[in-house]
């Protein structure tokens, strides 16, 4: 049997809130690409992992992790795919106003998905699109991405908390990102970066 080639799109902070609201912070340091393989079945052969996410702002200390974990995964070789994070107001119920309520949003990573999956699908060779998500803006883009290439599969892996029966019938299979997989897809504590500096696990992720 030839091996059925993947190619992944990781929706970062769909990943990181279901991890959060699991309460599993000491799975945060995570190689995706790791991850993508652990998922894998033994005829898969993946080809190339897209992570996407937005550089959170306006509290440093959660800047600092993230540049960090960042930093540590473009030496794992993984070159993360930017969409903005910003915070919107919004009406109180209760006080009725729009200039001191606000509301933390990471925007266009599920159009970016679509986007890549999308061009990926006309100018790559592979077989099976593996989609980390349980977010249902997806659904158009999985829809067009079947529509207009029927030989190739789609998979979801639904993160922890995000598992989502909207696509049923929509994607060729979906599967559970469960405990065992994020265990088995972190990366040192210590990763020493190609200047000679250190990377470190930040302590609240331990």
């Amino acid at each position: 049997m030839s091996a059925e080639i993947v190619i992944a799109y990781i929706d970062g902070f769909n990943l990181y809130f279901g991890l959060k609201e699991m309460g599993w912070a000491r799975y945060y340091w995570m190689n995706v690409e790791t991850l993508c393989l652990n998922l894998l079945s033994k005829h898969q052969l993946l080809a190339a992992t897209n992570y996407f996410t937005s550089r959170i702002r306006g509290n440093p200390n959660r800047e600092q992790r993230q540049s960090t974990f960042l930093a540590a995964l473009r030496e794992m070789g993984i070159k993360p795919i930017y969409g903005r994070y910003r915070h919107n107001p919004y009406e109180c119920y209760y006080t009725r106003t729009r200039k001191i309520h606000k509301i933390a949003q990471e925007k266009m990573t599920d159009v970016a998905i679509a986007t890549q999956l999308l061009i990926d699908g006309n100018t790559k060779e592979y077989d099976t699109a593996l989609i980390i998500s349980g977010d249902i803006d997806l659904i158009p883009a999985v829809k067009a991405f079947k529509q207009h290439f029927k030989q190739k599969k789609v998979i979801m892996a639904f993160p922890p908390m995000r598992a989502n029966t909207d696509f049923n019938g929509i994607a060729d299979h979906c599967w559970h990102i469960v405990e065992r997989h994020c265990r088995k897809s972190q990366m040192p504590d210590t990763i020493t970066r190609s200047n000679g500096s250190q990377l470190t696990r930040p302590t609240s992720w331990q």
